[in-house]
């Protein structure tokens, strides 16, 4: 049994965080401060401070503290299931400080990294731990900053050779740190400082060649991707909330990424507990000081999870789509697109000049190359979701339709249909077609088929 639960290496820093209350300074002008926070920061500390207020226990280590400091270190952890005995407290070094103005949504940090890093390799005085072997053997899971080079590796390669899952973030992509990841967190301010010039994409694929665990590459509020080697990419929209400050945000997601690895979520599940962690973060200011909790974060899912109802009837200009559940000789009829490992129901958007039946029957042949079958109408559906339509509800027709003869060759992009007897267990659209069926079959739509 553990001691505790996650162990977080890396950077730790006295944050200030200045809140200006209105536009960024400019040379030579005075600007008034809403707001002035002082607080454990840096990429572990924060870290630190998100799994603890979720229920993690957490051991850290990394940058030497200050001398000055310890006490306001203790004091803001005493409360908190963060254990400090790993840290030195160096009464002769003066401590490592940043400084974050905050202003409308963009922030602006400031410090000394450079010069502590290169100071370091200068002069062979270095202001931060090794990482400690029997840490690393009595955790669960572990988060590692990358920054302190060789140092960082070397708690990977503790990581490795006890079989503790971590999380990074921000490494390149044939670096050994990122190989044995479990979750790799990719910034886009990242790709653009490492691979000026590079897409996206074409960095996408070059990460998932080089790691053994999953790739998560982040585009702030955006769509991100993520998925492991030999697999399509998948895409995730953030979750939306009312942003009060971003400070902190990647911090969190990785926080997040590491709480979900220790408990064993899906990656599926671990992307949507990641971003929810982030959202519920930066919803708040200064996060560090009233970080997100497991309910928050649970609550906020919920809450933006895809809901699907139904209708009896709406405004025929409100119908955008048809899907139609379809049967063949007692038997379901599937679709499986060429570049999805998925099933799913045929179905499409509604054409301009179309009758949503039209699109139906049009949609029923292009996708299972049906050529004689009999269709009717079951109910109106809607769907309402965060990354869909700008989260507005749309419309459809649901139909069904027994299929007697096809085609002998599809002309679509679906690779082939599927027949069976029960439903599937992977679907393109699991939040959504697998209600489709049961509201049909409830309705006894299906009875006959």
């Amino acid at each position: 049994m553990s001691r505790f639960d996650i162990y977080c290496y890396g950077m730790i820093v006295i944050s200030h965080s200045l809140l200006l209350e209105g536009d960024f300074l400019k040379p030579d002008e005075y600007s008034e401060l809403a707001a002035a926070y002082r607080f454990p920061g840096g990429e572990t500390g924060t870290c630190a401070t998100v799994l603890a207020s979720l229920g993690a226990d957490v051991k850290i280590d990394g940058t030497h503290i200050g001398g000055a400091d310890e006490a306001f270190v203790r004091d803001f952890y005493k409360d908190k299931s963060v254990t400090l005995d790993s840290l030195c407290f160096d009464g002769e070094f003066a401590g490592l400080e940043d400084y974050i103005i905050v202003h409308g949504d963009a922030r602006t940090p400031m410090g000394t990294f450079g010069d502590f890093y290169a100071r370091a390799w200068r002069t062979g005085e270095k202001h931060w731990n090794k990482p400690k072997e029997t840490d690393i053997a009595d955790c669960k899971a572990a988060a590692i900053d990358p920054f302190f080079g060789d140092d960082s590796n070397l708690a990977a390669e503790y990581c490795v050779k006890h079989g503790k899952p971590y999380v990074t973030i921000d490494c390149k992509y044939d670096s050994f740190i990122h190989r044995h990841a479990a979750v790799s967190v990719i910034s886009g301010e990242s790709l653009q400082n490492n691979y000026p010039g590079k897409t996206r994409e074409e960095l996408f694929e070059r990460y998932l060649d080089g790691s053994d665990g999953i790739t998560v590459i982040t585009n702030g509020s955006r769509e991100f991707i993520y998925g492991r080697k030999g697999e399509k990419p998948r895409r995730f929209m953030p979750y939306k909330v009312e942003n009060a400050k971003t400070l902190g945000a990647g911090d969190t997601f990785k926080a997040g990424c590491v709480y979900a690895l220790m408990k064993n979520m899906s990656d599926d599940e671990l992307v949507s507990f990641a971003s929810a962690c982030a959202a519920a973060a930066i919803s708040k200011y200064p996060l560090q000081l009233d970080p997100p909790v497991l309910s928050e974060v649970k609550a906020l899912i919920e809450s933006q999870k895809t809901a699907v109802n139904f209708y009896d009837s709406v405004d025929d200009a409100l119908l955008k789509f048809a899907v139609i559940i379809s049967r063949h000789n007692g038997k379901y009829v599937f679709c499986k697109h060429r570049e999805r490992e998925t099933l799913e129901v045929p179905g499409g958007h509604r054409e301009a000049g179309e009758t949503v039946l039209e699109t139906a029957k049009r949609e029923l042949y292009e996708e299972t190359g049906a050529v004689v079958f009999d269709i009717k109408p079951v109910c109106v559906y809607s769907v309402t979701a965060r990354d869909n339509f700008d989260g507005q509800e749309t419309f459809g027709m649901l139909y069904a339709a027994d299929i007697r003869e096809f085609e002998s060759e599809l002309h679509s992009e679906i690779e082939k249909i599927v027949m069976t007897d029960t439903l599937p267990e992977k679907w393109t659209y699991p939040d959504i077609q697998p209600r489709l069926i049961e509201e049909a079959a409830r309705r006894g739509a299906l009875e006959g088929f």
